[in-house]
């Protein structure tokens, strides 16, 4: 896993639910010298103990772009995680609103993971998580299981270093 290609770039974490605040606690913990911004709808009141808690052990890594125009200027970002809604029940949606925007799509990351852990956990199979690129930024969409993002992130951050260097035409090979 190699954390310094995420020297200086910009991660956003888009809307800070259960899962999301496990992958933000996931790359706190991680000394990741990054920007993260935490984007979402509500307001630091509306996210209550989650917003105080990271603000409380905020390193000054985490910024915050809360409120109506939360999800303006998305592109400045290398990186946008979001988690939840990419199961098969009729509230899981993610998957058909995030592919349009993409213009391409990275499949074997997700399809590894899931079968990987699927072979443990045969539900893993049913997740439709998504990875793929816009422009020169990555998104990933996770299950919204904690246990499962941070599954996802382990085998994410192993293929991030070259992804990056493929995205901006680095040939590593």
């Amino acid at each position: 896993m190699n954390l310094n290609s995420l020297k200086n770039k910009k991660i956003c974490i888009l809307g800070l639910g259960i899962e999301n605040y496990t992958l933000v606690k996931f790359l706190l913990a991680k000394k990741i010298n990054c920007e993260t911004t935490i984007c979402d709808n509500r307001s630091k009141k509306e996210l209550g103990e989650r917003y105080k808690e990271l603000e409380t052990h905020n390193n000054a890594s985490v910024r915050w772009k809360l409120g109506k125009n939360y999800d303006k200027g998305l592109k400045k970002y290398d990186i946008i995680f979001t988690t939840g809604s990419t199961g098969i029940g009729t509230r899981d949606i993610a998957p058909e609103i995030i592919l349009p925007f993409l213009e391409k799509q990275i499949s074997g990351v997700m399809d590894m993971i899931r079968i990987k852990y699927g072979m443990e956990n045969p539900n893993a199979l049913l997740s439709r998580s998504i990875a793929g690129i816009k422009g020169k930024t990555i998104l990933f969409a996770l299950p919204g299981n904690p246990k499962a993002v941070t599954e996802y992130l382990n085998e994410i951050f192993k293929i991030l270093h070259h992804s990056i260097l493929m995205l901006h035409d680095i040939n590593n090979h």
